[in-house]
């Protein structure tokens, strides 16, 4: 399989800001809806392609399995001609599902939509991708330093198997996905003050908490 991720996902950070996950972390289980074959992401914003990285790439410490889709950026609502070629050899199938992230993709395949701002597409992506998750992480939003942080701590998600919810002003709706997701424990990522009832919290306010939470 293949993993493709736009530069548009990846700022300038130094490799001593880059982080590895704790193979010793242990959280209960995510489930999983198998949705798609393919993930497409808008351009209009990074956090586009940040939140659907543990969608296209996540292992599952439980049974010791990993899973990789394809991850592309469409410009202005189209695939570039490589792009094009690769999905036709990747994707053998016309039956086959590309999961649209952000804004609406011209294409033959069939397609999944999930359109809209990053925090509400964030939450509507995690309901689709997942039945259960005891744990998530939720990421700020529209402050100074919200993707950097994201940046750093995205790879937790990948490996704990994790939703990346984004925080703006939306607490009530964070609950109830939270709720639904039969969520118990969250990494709660910048200087955010959330009240979730039945959810203990992790502050990770720092790029420095970040490091020590995750090595």
């Amino acid at each position: 399989g293949f993993f493709l991720l736009s530069a548009l996902a990846v700022q300038s950070i130094k490799s001593d800001d880059m982080i590895t996950p704790n193979p010793g972390f242990s959280v209960s289980p995510s489930l999983r809806n198998s949705i798609a074959d393919a993930v497409v992401v808008s351009e209009n914003d990074p956090f586009y392609s940040l939140i659907s990285t543990s969608v296209a790439c996540w292992y599952d410490k439980e049974t010791n399995t990993t899973g990789l889709l394809p991850l592309l950026v469409q410009h202005e609502g189209n695939l570039t001609s490589a792009q094009t070629r690769f999905l036709e050899t990747y994707i053998s199938s016309t039956d086959s599902t590309i999961l649209v992230i952000g804004d609406h993709l011209n294409t033959s395949y069939p397609t999944l939509e999930i359109l809209g701002s990053p925090p509400t597409v964030s939450l509507t992506l995690a309901t689709q991708t997942f039945t259960q998750a005891s744990t998530v992480l939720i990421l700020p939003y529209n402050t100074e330093d919200s993707y950097h942080l994201s940046l750093l701590v995205a790879p937790l998600a990948s490996y704990l198997n994790l939703p990346m919810l984004i925080y703006d002003d939306n607490e009530v709706a964070l609950e109830a996905i939270c709720t639904q997701l039969h969520t118990t424990h969250a990494y709660v990522v910048g200087d955010i003050s959330l009240n979730l009832p039945d959810v203990t919290q992790t502050h990770l306010t720092t790029k420095q908490a970040i490091k020590d939470t995750v090595l």
